[in-house]
């Protein structure tokens, strides 16, 4: 026999079991009826196994009651309410990369979301899903308190034989659990929290074992030098008229005919954090890196003797915990424009306000500097990054007739963006022309962005498939007159810009190219340099597959 308390644990158990379920179930039937990237029979499997795991672990931790059940329930819901939501706005999962940035966004940018997701019919969706959550919870609940032990048994029966089939399933078509797993809500976020915390772990770290200067660093010439790099926000090649782009997006560099265009770019990541911690650290994507705790590319200028800045229009860096802003503190000097968390305040913190903070260091009594400025860009949303006078593209948009208007809209904001950015970029050009001694100018987007081109989405960090436009970035260069005099070499190898560049070797190739030599330079890392040789480009995060490869495969779907 059966004590009343057995009873009611192996009761609470089956409830819990389908409280497991549910997450799972809902999201991949909604991700089914929306896309083709899953088939429904992986996601029940995949549901089936990770309520089993989660069922194992309460019993192994946990007694079963009232309490319990309800956290779970709470725990179960907001993921999978999250998710539906994402699916619904951007036709994927939440994916690891968009987790970070929940876990490490501010406020303006928690309601720029959820100005973006809560549309009309996104509400009525939310309303659905919440019903649907509780009704079904209900009706388990109700259905398991009728039921006698044998009910249990059968259910515990059942559930083990199709547990036993999905793995079958799996080892048959030679699926890994491992990745799969992450279609299942709670698994997904409880995942990426856990490299999260890995990653503020790693600041701490940092912090407490870096590098602080580096000995024995020459630096090449005497004379005033001042270099700049532009790190830009979601910029894509493919809207780029410097790039083929139908559209004239950059209608003032491409007035300039002393700038160079690197043709083929892509990003080490497809998320802000993860591209800029290999853009200013030692660690990349492939074999080769170094420990962060070697410090940045700021600890290498500081060591040389330069004055460093980082001139940021981005709130997301004022966060002392946040993984970029390791590097923030490595600056001598630090400026971010954006300190507060007013939303209205957001849609008129242009770019531009970095080019007044460029005046005032470039009036300082310092005649060795390097300046980072990481520009908003195109971050979304679009409409927000640009001022009205840059509102160039309206209406319809060619090749794209078939879209809502809406959709077009988003295009143009887009694009309208992109050529705000083309102005800043100029304009610090322009600056730095009037500064005498050694100057270079670098531009470089973060990552890239999807905007209706390949599939039905807006934005990055969205997407389980392969598209290209997510990792190919603009690199643009513009050097000074005195610079190319002493170093004209590369000037006259156009096929130097043609090579095949990721952007995580892209703090050598500065140091390179400012005449620093330190105990970890690597000539080879130089792209514009005969002693460059190719590595694959890797993209890392959750990805880590070849870019290369991936290229070849799509293109020949």
């Amino acid at each position: 026999m059966i004590s009343a308390q057995m009873y009611k644990q192996l009761q609470y158990t089956v409830l819990l079991f389908f409280y497991c379920i549910l997450p799972s179930a809902i999201v991949n039937f909604y991700m089914y009826k929306v896309s083709s990237q899953i088939k429904y029979l992986d996601s029940i499997a995949n549901g089936y196994l990770v309520a089993f795991l989660i069922l194992i672990l309460t019993f192994i931790l946990l007694q079963i009651n009232k309490n319990l059940l309800f956290i779970s329930s709470m725990l179960l819901y907001i993921p999978t309410i999250i998710n539906v939501m994402h699916i619904k706005q951007f036709g994927t999962f939440l994916g690891s990369t968009a987790y970070y940035a929940i876990f490490e966004t501010n406020l303006t940018e928690s309601k720029e979301y959820i100005e973006n997701i809560l549309l009309f019919d996104n509400v009525l969706l939310f309303t659905l899903v919440t019903v649907i959550f509780v009704m079904l919870t209900l009706v388990i609940y109700n259905i398991v308190v009728k039921f006698n032990a044998k009910f249990f048994i059968i259910i515990f029966v059942c559930s083990f034989t199709i547990i036993v089939c999905s793995i079958t399933y799996k080892v048959v078509r030679k699926q890994s659990y491992v990745t799969q797993l992450n279609t299942h809500p709670l698994f997904s976020m409880a995942n990426a929290y856990f490299y999260y915390n890995k990653d503020l772990n790693y600041v701490k770290a940092y912090h407490e074992k870096k590098v602080s200067v580096y000995d024995n660093i020459t630096v090449k010439s005497d004379m005033p030098q001042n270099y700049v790099f532009i790190i830009g926000e979601s910029s894509t090649t493919l809207h780029s008229s410097l790039y083929g782009y139908h559209r004239e997006t950059n209608p003032y560099l491409s007035a300039r005919d002393d700038i160079f265009v690197f043709k083929d770019v892509v990003s080490a990541a497809e998320g802000t954090w993860g591209s800029i911690k290999t853009m200013l650290s030692f660690e990349n994507c492939n074999n080769d890196s170094l420990s962060l705790y070697e410090g940045s590319i700021f600890t290498v200028f500081n060591s040389a003797g330069f004055e460093t800045y980082w001139l940021g229009n981005q709130l997301v860096f004022g966060n002392p915990g946040s993984i970029p802003a390791i590097f923030v503190t490595e600056a001598n000097h630090a400026k971010l424009t954006s300190k507060s968390n007013d939303y209205e305040s957001v849609q008129t913190l242009y770019d531009e306000l970095l080019l007044a903070e460029l005046d005032n260091v470039l009036r300082d009594n310092h005649d060795r500097r390097f300046i980072v400025m990481h520009l908003m860009g195109s971050h979304t949303r679009y409409e927000y990054r640009y001022p009205s006078n840059f509102r160039h593209f309206q209406g319809d948009v060619p090749g794209k007739e078939n879209l809502s208007q809406s959709k077009k809209n988003t295009i143009n904001d887009y694009d309208n963006s992109i050529r705000y950015t083309d102005y800043i970029v100029n304009e610090v050009i322009e600056k730095i022309k009037k500064v005498n001694g050694l100057s270079y100018v670098f531009y470089i987007s973060d990552h890239g962005e999807d905007v209706y081109d390949f599939t039905d989405n807006a934005g990055h960090g969205h997407t389980k498939t392969f598209t290209p436009n997510i990792y190919s970035v603009p690199l643009i260069a513009w050097f000074s007159e005195k610079y190319l005099q002493l170093n004209s070499g590369f000037s006259e190898r156009p096929e130097y810009f043609l090579r095949h560049y990721q952007a995580d070797d892209i703090n050598y190739f500065l140091i390179e190219l400012s005449g620093i030599t330190f105990k970890h330079s690597k000539p080879y890392k130089n792209v514009l340099s005969d002693k460059w040789i190719f590595k694959p480009r890797i993209i890392c995060l959750e990805k880590n597959y070849d870019y290369d490869k991936e290229l070849e495969e799509w293109i020949n779907r």
